[in-house]
């Protein structure tokens, strides 16, 4: 008889890099629509479910989202100074692997 060792290995899940974008204060004249929906793509390549976990750098800002959500939408407060800032996406598979894109 012949033994064999198999070693199973996961990889974290990928993203495609996000484009810089703006975001208008709540209420800002011209805003559009969609403004602060920020999308992410992402794949598992163990095909697992996957989470995504939201931050940002900019004050007086939060994002509405969901664990389970590719797709967040970014408020800032009226009255918040126009600046430059990060947002961050951390996704996660059921292994517990993540990766990160910052846009």
């Amino acid at each position: 008889t012949c033994t064999a060792e198999v070693t199973v290995t996961n990889q974290a899940p990928g993203i495609v890099p996000i484009d810089p974008m703006i975001v208008f204060v709540e209420g800002a004249s011209g805003a559009p629509s969609d403004n602060g929906e920020i999308s992410v793509v992402a794949m598992d390549f163990e095909e697992s479910a996957l989470d995504y976990f939201w931050e940002t750098t900019c004050p007086d800002a939060s994002f509405t989202s969901t664990d389970t959500a590719s797709t967040a939408v970014l408020s800032i407060a009226a009255g918040t100074e126009p600046t430059i800032c990060d947002f961050t996406v951390a996704v996660c598979d059921a292994c517990g692997e993540c990766s990160t894109e910052t846009g």
